[in-house]
């Protein structure tokens, strides 16, 4: 019988790229870095791949002739004879023992045999069962997913916004989304048969490929166990997340859902028929220009990379950088605006997001207002960013006309009053700083309130200041602008102190972020070991 599997170069090419956004470079776990290469009986041919919570399959397009195997082979290995054969040419791959694997590929048209290690099949990670039936998904499902995973959350410490939901809570209409907090993008139209909503956890494999774009493509999902306090003398159960399976005719897609109950979205997105909304409609000419325009005006450099939109009777895009006096502008053609007049501050990259989904109908309120974005059944909104310079108020200290009156006064003449307000009492006054960034951005209720870099907003105490009584001559010299433009120049002190603040803050919550990513990683194959030895533990002898 034949042992030999053998594996076309042109479809390892298509398959390896995929099954590599699964593998990782876990060290405890070696056998996370092989392929798990397999041919059942009826000759069909399957390359699998894990990360222990996410588990991928390709299958061949040709079944082949010979006995069942089933075989691990290094990836790096398996990558490197594909890159030597041409692609008309065939791999193969023979087990000689439980740790020995003979590689026969092509090196420039000459015939080779390489003897490489390899690891026992029984190790590698057992797929989950999803014994649900597979629905079918419409065409437009791929798409949007990949698009509502590219609005998911990055941010550690909010992990159910790390995924897209399938939102199947109204009756009607299905909905996909995704959200960090200051984006939101969600797509209807759909219909899912599922009997709850379900978090799809990002993934590289999901938003690299066409994947579940051919038909037909098909989704399942095989619940959890809820968590179950001690009866009767038996221990309590915690809860365990449910598995997804996503199939298309080439690939099967299976990964751990995320556990736990997504925000109400539904509830910042604004309802734009009240009359007050200008409205901008964008021609295909208007989106590409725009798309080549954005990322070149000034200011992509700043925290948020601010622009801001112009309406009037047309529609002007303009950038600024930290340095420029004048804001740059760019005027937008073949667009039909509909109501007043109306400016408004975003975030470049969330606009530019929404222009290659395709979204072409823009919204606005106010320049406080979350702008809406949408075509279709797909929607985007998007918070504000404030692009005023932060202004410091002062009141210049009054003028004495009189050496006897300034006697009787003297611990008043050097203190600040609130703006409007001469006869407020000012013994302390809490005055806010600038932040670090004054494009700042109100962000969506699914995100606590903060500054976009995670700080909070940082206040200082301008406490009463006293002086020596000076005389009228002094005063006409101009010591109270000096007094003026010291304390101008204390401000600015300030706020290069804040500035060194929070760059040092942002670095810590990188820093943190890394390790939380590294303390994942961990968990895992920490419990894979524990699974293993828990295999073992139950091996009767």
């Amino acid at each position: 019988m034949n042992q030999e599997i053998t594996l076309a170069v042109a479809e390892l090419k298509e398959a390896l790229p995929g099954l590599k956004k699964i593998i990782t470079n876990s060290r405890t776990l070696p056998v996370l870095q092989t392929v798990r290469i397999n041919r059942n009986p009826e000759g069909i041919v399957t390359l699998h791949a894990t990360d222990l919570d996410s588990h991928l399959t390709y299958i061949t397009r040709e079944p082949q002739q010979g006995q069942p195997e089933d075989i691990l082979v290094p990836v790096d290995q398996l990558v490197k004879a594909v890159k030597c054969s041409a692609p008309k040419e065939e791999i193969g791959l023979v087990l000689e023992g439980k740790d020995k694997l003979k590689l026969r590929y092509n090196i420039a048209g000459n015939r080779v045999e390489q003897t490489i290690s390899t690891l026992a099949v029984e190790d590698y990670p057992p797929v989950p069962l999803v014994k649900q039936p597979g629905s079918q998904l419409e065409p437009g499902f791929g798409q949007a997913l990949r698009e509502a995973l590219s609005c998911r959350s990055e941010d550690a410490s909010r992990y159910v916004l790390q995924g897209a939901c399938l939102d199947v809570n109204d009756k009607k209409f299905h909905y996909i989304v995704g959200t960090n907090g200051r984006m939101l993008f969600s797509a209807n139209s759909f219909c899912f048969d599922l009997k709850k909503s379900v978090i799809i956890p990002d993934s590289k494999f999901l938003t690299w490929s066409d994947f579940l774009d051919e038909q037909p493509a098909l989704i399942s999902v095989e619940p959890g166990q809820e968590a179950q306090p001690a009866k009767d003398g038996k221990p309590a159960v915690e809860a365990t997340a449910g598995w997804v399976k996503l199939e298309s005719p080439r690939w099967t897609y299976i990964t751990r859902e995320i556990d736990g109950n997504y925000p109400n979205w539904k509830q910042v997105i604004p309802t734009t028929t009240d009359g007050k909304w200008t409205q901008v409609v964008l021609s295909d000419e208007a989106v590409k220009q725009l798309i080549q325009v954005i990322p070149n005006l000034p200011g992509a450099d700043g925290i948020n990379s601010g622009i801001r939109l112009q309406v009037d009777r047309c529609l002007t895009i303009e950038g600024k950088g930290k340095d420029d006096a004048e804001w740059t502008s760019v005027p937008v053609q073949t667009v039909n605006v509909t109501g007043e007049p109306v400016a408004i501050g975003l975030n470049r990259e969330y606009l530019l997001k929404g222009l290659r989904f395709g979204l072409n109908k823009l919204e606005i309120a106010t320049p406080l207002d979350a702008m809406v974005m949408s075509k279709g059944g797909k929607k985007m909104v998007i918070m504000p960013l404030r692009l005023e310079e932060a202004k410091v108020e002062i009141t210049p200290v009054a003028e004495e006309t009189n050496p006897e009156t300034t006697t009787a006064t003297t611990t008043d003449q050097t203190q600040i009053q609130p703006p409007g307000n001469p006869e407020a009492k000012t013994e302390e006054r809490t005055e806010p700083m600038p932040k670090k960034n004054t494009t700042t951005e109100p962000g969506l209720s699914l995100k606590p309130k903060a500054d976009e870099d995670g700080t909070k907003e940082t206040t200082t105490t301008a406490k009463e200041t006293t002086k020596e009584p000076e005389t009228s001559t002094q005063a006409n010299n101009g010591n109270g602008t000096s007094a003026v433009k010291s304390l101008i120049e204390q401000v600015d002190q300030i706020k290069d102190t804040l500035r060194s603040a929070i760059r040092d803050l942002v670095s810590l919550v990188d820093t943190v972020k890394a390790a939380e990513k590294e303390k994942k990683a961990t968990e895992k194959e920490i419990e894979a070991v524990r699974a293993k030895l828990r295999q073992i533990q139950n091996v009767s002898l």
